[in-house]
């Protein structure tokens, strides 16, 4: 089987793979077609040259996949029976990677999309051996092959899923504990659909088996026997579990208040999403007797995963969001204040993501190249930002670094599940990079990297305050006492015909005009602008009172406003 020039993207955080490109050459399209169309157990894929046996995963370097014991077992036996050309075996045989690391193998694919026990084996010590060599080639390998036609009769554990009721083949999983849940993703094990058989290829020893499908009753079985004396046969039989119609509230956990159109999600299941309605209600109309895990996230508010098990007895689950003020992408498009730089924009995507629905993924770059996404907070106080990161690239060589003020605060490189960032910043402004970047060749895994659910330190949000109300006669002038914190300019206004000293300062002389005095009084603005076209503008009251007439035969010490008292002397 030839390898084709794919990428292999591969998902860590749930049960599918995704792929980059269709897989277009007509050779590669069958080969594709034919292992989803027959359950296959164990493959071979034969090139040349190098005298060696490889298996599953290449994508990346110290890529182990969850059957590594059994799988490199069988590999390293098949590379113990072939004969070089000169002397020795296929030995030492080894993962794909150790040879060097290179994404859309056959091996990889067959492995990891369908579980096969898929091996290459390197032919020869030359890419066109002379015909004299092709004989002995053959033959040299026919042992190897039979190795891995016979592994299926022992160390196995195989058997038949049906239904209970009415005998029918299932396609259900077949999850062995202290396998699956080790290494690297690959899709789960199933039976396959014409017959409901299976077949696992294991170390000997005890295992506890799960037997699951969507619409039957979970089966675990304990310390099920695994031997090299043959097949260990366990047939399994589900009983279909009764359907029932779910009903609950969402609501604000602070306030009580229903959420609308909060989204409801059974995780892993071919169920649709639901949502709530204006009352924040919602309605599963059919739903089988089950654990179930449900995520429930709506806009503002963070992502709650909730196990649930519905039977007769339970059949209403409410749900208390927390709001957050977390950015978690979920609107689509990028709030306002985000740049970008390098070679290829970040973009928001719905194939991966910690909160809700949507991340911010490292744009499509090329060897040597970089995607940069930047933001900019000015912190009140000191404080942390916090973030989730996931990374597939190219271990060691292709990185996601972040950066505060052009420092690196943190890198992470290779297959790296949704991680939970914490890093430390003053006070001050705070220049936020993420960068994902690439070395001068090779790509593995899905070649990005995801952030999401970013919490920013407190903002230092610019602020304005005018002054007090105050009075004055209408011969005088107002000094005006004006004061603003992180903000970068400001601008005196007001709403009468008045004349400010400098109304881009904070303390400029106001000198009323004839409509201020006529009027009694005018508003003063102070107007005080920060980064990002933020703004915050405070009024002040100015009250004007006119001069009282004087009086004939009296003399005022001092000239007073209407309204106040003073001592007059007669002379």
């Amino acid at each position: 089987m030839a390898v084709w020039h794919r990428r292999y993207l591969f998902r860590s955080d749930r049960c599918y793979l995704l792929w980059a490109v269709k897989i277009s050459e007509p050779e590669t399209s069958a080969i594709r077609d034919l292992m989803a169309s027959r359950h296959f157990v164990a493959g071979i894929s034969y090139h040349t040259y190098s005298e060696l046996v490889l298996w599953p995963y290449g994508y990346t370097t110290n890529a182990i996949g969850p059957d590594n014991a059994a799988i490199s077992a069988l590999g390293t036996a098949m590379g113990n029976s072939i004969p070089k050309l000169g002397s020795g075996t296929y030995t030492p045989p080894q993962p794909s990677w150790a040879l060097y690391p290179s994404s859309g193998v056959t091996d990889d694919y067959a492995y990891g999309e369908h579980g096969i026990f898929s091996y290459t084996i390197e032919l020869g010590t030359q890419f066109i051996p002379p015909a004299s060599q092709i004989l002995q080639i053959c033959q040299a390998n026919i042992q190897a092959a039979m190795i891995l036609l016979n592994r299926v009769n022992t160390s196995t554990l195989t058997g038949h899923i049906t239904n209970s009721n009415t005998g029918e083949p299932v396609v259900a999983e077949i999850y062995v504990d202290g396998i699956d849940n080790t290494g690297l993703y690959r899709k789960p094990y199933k039976s396959n659909e014409n017959f409901g058989r299976y077949y696992r290829f294991l170390p000997n020893g005890n295992y506890n088996v799960t037997i699951s499908a969507f619409g039957y009753i979970t089966q675990t079985f304990q310390n099920i026997n695994i031997n090299n004396v043959g097949q260990t046969i366990l047939d399994v039989q589900l009983v279909p579990c009764q359907s029932f119609t779910v009903t609950g509230t969402v609501t604000d956990i602070d306030t009580g208040e229903p959420i609308a159109n909060a989204s409801i999600v059974v995780i892993d299941t071919p169920l649709p999403t639901f949502y709530t309605d204006e009352n924040g209600n919602y309605t599963i109309p059919s739903i089988f007797e089950n654990t179930y895990s449900f995520k429930i996230w709506a806009l503002n508010y963070a992502t709650l995963i909730q196990e649930i098990t519905i039977n007769a007895q339970n059949l209403q689950f409410d749900f208390e969001l927390t709001e957050t003020n977390a950015v978690s992408f979920e609107t689509g498009v990028f709030p306002e204040g985000w740049t970008f730089g390098g070679n290829a924009n970040w973009t928001i995507v719905n194939t991966a993501a910690w909160d809700g629905e949507y991340s911010a993924r490292s744009g499509a770059i090329g060897n040597n190249q970089k995607s940069e996404m930047k933001f900019t907070v000015i912190a009140a106080n000191a404080g942390v930002i916090s973030f989730y990161v996931k990374v597939s690239s190219e271990a060691n060589y292709d990185f996601l670094r972040f950066y505060v003020n052009e420092q690196q605060k943190g890198a992470w490189s290779g297959e790296l599940n949704w991680t939970e960032v914490s890093i430390p910043v003053n006070a001050g402004t705070n220049n936020f990079k993420w960068v994902y970047q690439k070395d001068i060749y090779v790509s593995s895994g899905s070649d990005c990297a995801w952030v999401d659910y970013i919490i920013f330190p407190p903002s230092a949000t610019v602020n304005a305050n005018a002054g007090p109300d105050t009075e004055i006669c209408a011969d005088e002038t107002h000094q005006c006492q004006g004061t603003a914190s992180f903000y970068n300019s400001v601008t005196w206004s007001t709403s009468g015909d008045g004349q400010f000293s400098n109304a881009s300062s904070l303390t400029p002389i106001y000198t009323p005009g004839t409509t201020d005095i006529s009027n009694g009084g005018v508003t003063l603005s102070l107007t005080a602008y920060g980064d990002g076209g933020t703004s915050k503008t405070d009024q002040m009251i100015l009250t004007i009172k006119p001069l009282p007439g004087t009086g004939t035969q009296i003399t005022g010490i001092d000239e007073v406003c209407a309204g106040n008292s003073e001592t007059y002397f007669a002379k």
